[in-house]
């Protein structure tokens, strides 16, 4: 999967300022939604873990500090409680 490598914008004085990214490829669950027996169970995707500003200093975002453990929300939770008392299954 494809993903933005850095990003080059105008900056003062006529110069550029260039933004990196790195990532790294992680097996993700994919979402409870998902019943198609043909899918795998999980996705290879790239992971934003860090980004470099114009002036060399860094930001990192370890793939440890995704939640890659499971569903974002189990799928009997994906129900809403409508303000009336109701409930609205999502179908």
């Amino acid at each position: 999967m494809a993903a933005v490598g850095s990003v080059v914008l105008k900056a003062f004085g006529g110069t550029q300022a260039t933004y990196a990214f790195t990532y790294s490829q992680v097996q993700v669950p994919r979402a409870c939604l998902d019943t198609d027996p043909e899918t795998s169970s999980t996705l290879l995707l790239p992971l934003l873990t860090g980004v470099t500003l114009p002036d060399g200093s860094s930001w990192a975002m370890p793939t440890s500090s995704y939640n890659l453990t499971g569903s974002a929300a189990p799928c009997d939770a994906l129900d809403y409680v409508a303000p009336l008392h109701g409930l609205l299954p999502i179908s």
